[in-house]
């Protein structure tokens, strides 16, 4: 579910203090777009999936990512799967919980 190797290289990449700074930021944001992709399924943006998808994979999250290339396609065919966003959603519920919890040792971490 989450890329650790990616992780732990944009944690040194970074330092500990902008990491969790960036981890804050990415979060918040995704947040966001996940509320935003909970509403009707007339309002799924490929734009919201698209930046999704790429926060996602920033920060590790292969199986989100992976999730929302798959509905930014469909959706931009015109599917509008509400199933495939509720998938989506728990996994990302899943995903941000085994990130702060696998995170949580690292130093300055969200």
């Amino acid at each position: 579910m989450i890329d650790w190797n990616r992780v732990r290289e944009l944690h040194d990449d970074v330092g500990a203090e902008d990491f969790a700074a960036l981890v804050d930021i990415f979060l918040d944001e995704a947040d966001e777009v996940t509320a935003r992709l909970g509403g009707p399924p007339e309002n799924i943006s490929t734009d919201d999936l698209h930046f999704l998808r790429g926060a996602m994979l920033n920060l590790g999250f292969r199986q989100v990512s992976a999730l929302c290339q798959t509905l930014e396609t469909r959706i931009a065919g015109g599917d509008r799967d509400a199933e495939g966003v509720a998938a989506l959603l728990d996994a990302y519920k899943a995903a941000r919980a085994e990130f702060l919890r696998g995170t949580a040792g690292l130093a300055g971490a969200a």
